[in-house]
């Protein structure tokens, strides 16, 4: 399968391909990270599609930055947000279950999802818009509700990281329980170095700095 990008560059791939595979072949990893997808003839393709046939490829670029640098969103321009809204709508139609977190501190959350979009899913498809605190990202969203759009279930939960504490608490404590009981499966300590989570968490034994990694900041000699 031939693609051709711009410029003229041509490559030959064997079969289907994903588009960030074909670009990180031609390209720089710096000089495509700004890249949302690609455009071949009059079919947009976000950067996780398969290329399943040849063709002229057109890059799609962002053209700012999307991030602060704390990670989180920031305001953008028209065209930008345009450009969004564009390769998002191109993966919605295809997504069962979709997750929303974008937020920008201080503003109300920035619109992601159309009712459009979200027309254009299956029914009982759901959207879970944990930015619902600050309006959702999705404009079907009710803070504070679970809804019905158009056969897609709309969930916008305000106390998602109160409701989890249980739950994670639970799992902490059953994680932390099984690592004890196989540090001592019979009430005595044993340190079985052929089991793989007990030689990767032992940091020293007998004096000697064991964990690899710690040890190689540390600069000393890994215990035989």
């Amino acid at each position: 399968m031939r693609l051709v990008f711009p410029g003229g560059k041509a490559e030959e791939f064997p079969g289907p391909v994903r588009v960030r595979e074909a670009l990180e072949k031609v390209y720089p990893t710096e000089e495509i990270k700004d890249v949302l997808g690609v455009r071949i003839g009059d079919q947009l393709l976000d950067s996780q599609t398969l290329i399943e046939a040849p063709g002229e490829l057109k890059l799609v670029r962002l053209k700012e930055d999307t991030e602060d640098t704390g990670g989180y969103a920031k305001e953008v321009s028209e065209d930008t947000h345009k450009r969004e809204l564009e390769l998002i709508g191109t993966r919605m139609a295809k997504a069962d279950i979709v997750i929303t977190t974008a937020l920008i501190p201080g503003r109300p959350a920035p619109k992601l999802i159309t009712r459009e979009m979200v027309d254009r899913m299956a029914k009982g498809s759901v959207i879970v818009d944990l930015a619902a605190t600050n309006g959702g990202n999705c404009e079907a969203t009710v803070p504070g509700k679970d809804v019905d759009a158009n056969g897609v279930t709309v969930l916008g939960p305000l106390s998602l990281l109160s409701d989890m504490a249980g739950d994670a608490s639970r799992m902490y404590s059953k994680n932390i329980m099984e690592f004890l009981l196989n540090l001592a499966p019979e009430g005595e300590l044993k340190l079985d170095l052929e089991d793989q989570i007990i030689n990767e968490t032992l940091v020293t034994r007998d004096g000697q700095v064991h964990h690899e990694p710690t040890r190689l900041i540390a600069g000393s000699e890994v215990q035989k």
